[in-house]
C-alpha cells in the first residue's frame, strides 16, 4: 500500500483499516501490495485518482503470485548454480557473422531459464524482474564466470569460438566498481579479457552518461572491448557517441524488420551505417532473418550482423560441433 505525500500516522491507519474492510466485504483480498505497487498501471491510477490505497483483483493477485514464484525460483536457481554447476539456468551462444565472408566474428551471450514446475521462463519476464529485486546482480556475476569459463575451455580444445558478448543491465551501473569487478570475474576464471565483449544499450548509456563514459573506458582500458547495442533507441547524440570508447554499435532489429519493404526504414539503416563509420566505429546488425534483409547490409556496407540468418541460439555443445566441422 503506498500513502499520499504529508499523510499522518493516524490517517495510514485509517486508510489501512478502510482498504482491508472494503476487500473483505467485496471478496477483493489483499495480495502482495509491496509487490503491486511498482506496476505502471497502479501507480498512475493512484496518482491520478489521488488515492492513497489500491486493491487486489483476483487476476493481479495471481501475477503477484506468479512473481513471487519466479523470484524465490530465480534465487534458488543461483544458489544451486553456483553450487553443482547449470542446473535449471543454461546458457546459449547465438553467432555474429563479418558480411564480407560470413564468418564468424563471435557470439552474444544470452540466458535460458527451465523452472521445474514453471517451465520455460521467458528472459524478458525475469531479467526485468531481477532488476526489479536487486537480483540481477547475482544473475550477471554468474553469466559472466560461466561466459568466461566456457571461453577457457574452448580455448584448451583448440576452438576457434573468437569473442563472446555479454549484456549488462543499466541499473548495474550504479555500482561504481562494476567496470573492476568484471575484470575480476573474468581474470578469476583463467580467460582472457580479450575473449569477453560487454553489451549495454544506449538507453542505459543515456541514463547515466558521464558514469558510462568512465564504466566504458575503464573495460577498454583492460582489454575489454564494448558494444553499445540497441542503437537508434536511446536518442543520444552524435557529439556524445564521439566521445564513447566503445567499439561496435548495434543497430536495433526494430529497424532491420522493414528493410525489405520500407524505404524509409532502408534509408534510416543506411544513414546509421553510414554515421557509425565516420565516427570510426563498427556496425553490427541485430535481427537479421532472412536472405533479402542479409544483401541488403552487405550492399550497405554493414560490417557484422547476427540473426536466424545465420544461427538460432545454441548451447555450448552445439556450437563445439559447429566449429569443429568447420575448421575439421
Amino acid at each position: 500500500m503506498a500513502t499520499t505525500n504529508g499523510s499522518t500516522a493516524i490517517r495510514d491507519k485509517i486508510l489501512a483499516s478502510l482498504a482491508r474492510y472494503r476487500a473483505l466485504r467485496i471478496g477483493k483480498f489483499p495480495c502482495a501490495f509491496w509487490r503491486l505497487s511498482s506496476r505502471p498501471g497502479l501507480t498512475a491510477f493512484a496518482k491520478n485518482n489521488n488515492k492513497a490505497y489500491a486493491f487486489c483483483t483476483p487476476e493481479l493477485d495471481e501475477e503477484g503470485k506468479r512473481r513471487l514464484e519466479i523470484e524465490q525460483g530465480l534465487r534458488k536457481a543461483l544458489i544451486e548454480n553456483n553450487k553443482t554447476g547449470p542446473v535449471e539456468l543454461t546458457l546459449v551462444y547465438q553467432s555474429k557473422h563479418y558480411l564480407h565472408d560470413n564468418s564468424i566474428q563471435g557470439y552474444e551471450v544470452l540466458i535460458r531459464w527451465q523452472h521445474p514446475e514453471l517451465g520455460i521462463i521467458s528472459p524478458s519476464e525475469f531479467i526485468p524482474l531481477a532488476e526489479q529485486t536487486g537480483l540481477i546482480v547475482d544473475l550477471s556475476r554468474w553469466v559472466i564466470t560461466q561466459a568466461s569459463l566456457q571461453a577457457l575451455q574452448w580455448e584448451k580444445d583448440g576452438i576457434k569460438f573468437k569473442n563472446l558478448a555479454i549484456k549488462i543491465s543499466a541499473i548495474e551501473l550504479i555500482n561504481f566498481e562494476l567496470a573492476q569487478n568484471i575484470i575480476s570475474q573474468i581474470d578469476a576464471t583463467g580467460a582472457q579479457r580479450e575473449w569477453i565483449e560487454i553489451e549495454m544499450t544506449e538507453s542505459a548509456v543515456m541514463k547515466m552518461p558521464d558514469v558510462s563514459i568512465k564504466f566504458i573506458e575503464d573495460l577498454v582500458n583492460a582489454g575489454v572491448l564494448v558494444i553499445i547495442d540497441s542503437f537508434g533507441t536511446g536518442h543520444s547524440s552524435i557529439s556524445y557517441l564521439k566521445t564513447l570508447p566503445a567499439s561496435y554499435l548495434k543497430i536495433d532489429q526494430s529497424f532491420i524488420q522493414n528493410i525489405i519493404t520500407s524505404p524509409e526504414d532502408q534509408a534510416v539503416v543506411q544513414a546509421m551505417i553510414s554515421m557509425i563509420h565516420a565516427l570510426d566505429k563498427k556496425v553490427i546488425a541485430a535481427g537479421v532473418e532472412t536472405p533479402e534483409q542479409l544483401q541488403f547490409l552487405q550492399e550497405s556496407d554493414c560490417d557484422i550482423a547476427q540473426g536466424y540468418c545465420f544461427s538460432k541460439p545454441s548451447l555450448a555443445e552445439q556450437v563445439t560441433l559447429y566449429i569443429s566441422q568447420i575448421f575439421n
